[in-house]
């Protein structure tokens, strides 16, 4: 989806010569190797998971003040307080609130039984299940830390899927993959904050953007739950079957919900472009599932599909090249 966005809008990458070399990123950014360093120190060898964080900020704020470019002076000091003012208000407002979800789970004893009312409310079906449950793994990531979110899913929710005969990996790397999707997704989307400061940009809209262009991810966990050779939980042969035939399906989703085909073009400048996307977007599921049978039409309907794009040539884009 995002080589497509960037096709679609025109967007390349850095020339070759604007690129600077290694040299010239060490010698502007060294201080954040020693800062990586301490971070990996204090998280995997003495194991200071809460303080890791704020200990290798400060080393990186004080190897900084050895360069003259990255010194702070008394004006851009206070500027870095009211942006860590500002950023931190937002993030807590958002945090807070999801602590009184987290805080009432547990108050009221839903935790407790959260697997049983699951199962209750999807009445056996599997399918409707698997939805709950990625609902319930990005409301409770947003809350927690990923750890503590996939520990309490795992005990939770996990033995009740593995239950209806899936398979038990695969299962516990559904929990954990829909519970790392709310680090992208809206109201917390912890990814979209750092990357805001960066760009500079409203993280709301962040979280926006990465989650429209993130749209086939959202599908990933429900296929590799429903076939684990995706994970390659079976013979060779068939998880290299269903990788090529797994990847062409997303390759096809993000065509499909990106509105843009490489070699082709921007779907949107052809008639009925949206019966052409929905073609593609249900073709792409097809493939993604296990079964030669859905495969088979898959592939019929991304060949019809891709054909008639190729004969119908965009006429709306051929008048607006000329």
């Amino acid at each position: 989806q995002v080589d497509g966005y960037a096709a679609r809008n025109d967007l390349k990458g850095q020339f070759r010569q604007n690129v600077p070399t290694v040299i010239e990123v060490l010698k502007d950014g060294w201080f954040y190797l020693p800062t990586l360093f301490v971070l990996l120190y204090f998280l995997f060898v003495l194991r200071w998971t809460g303080e890791s964080a704020y200990i290798a900020t400060a080393v990186m704020l004080i190897l900084a003040q050895f360069r003259s470019n990255t010194r702070f002076t008394f004006k851009s000091f206070l500027q870095f307080l009211e942006n860590a003012v500002k950023s931190s208000a937002v993030l807590l407002s958002i945090m807070i609130g999801a602590g009184f979800l987290m805080g009432s789970f547990s108050l009221t004893g839903i935790a407790s039984t959260f697997s049983r009312e699951l199962f209750m409310l999807a009445g056996g079906n599997v399918p409707l299940m698997l939805l709950f449950t990625a609902i319930a793994s990005l409301i409770m990531g947003m809350g927690m830390t990923m750890i503590a979110c996939y520990i309490f899913l795992a005990l939770v929710v996990a033995p009740a899927l593995v239950a209806t005969g899936l398979n038990e990996f695969a299962v516990h790397m559904f929990v954990l993959y829909c519970g790392m999707l709310s680090y992208i997704t809206p109201p917390v989307a912890l990814c979209a904050f750092a990357a805001a400061d960066i760009a500079k940009a409203s993280p709301m809209n962040i979280a926006i953007t990465a989650c429209r262009l993130g749209g086939a991810i959202f599908l990933l966990p429900f296929f590799f739950v429903i076939d684990p050779a995706l994970l390659m939980q079976a013979e060779a042969s068939q998880v290299v079957y269903t990788f090529l035939t797994a990847s062409l399906g997303m390759c096809l989703l993000g065509s499909a919900l990106e509105g843009y085909i490489l070699g082709i073009g921007d779907l949107r400048l052809w008639p009925f472009s949206y019966l052409f996307r929905g073609a593609l977007l249900f073709s792409g599921i097809l493939l993604a599932l296990p079964g030669w049978l859905s495969d088979a039409a898959g592939l019929t309907a991304a060949a019809v599909s891709t054909l008639l794009l190729v004969l119908t040539r965009r006429p709306a884009a051929e008048e607006r090249t000329q």
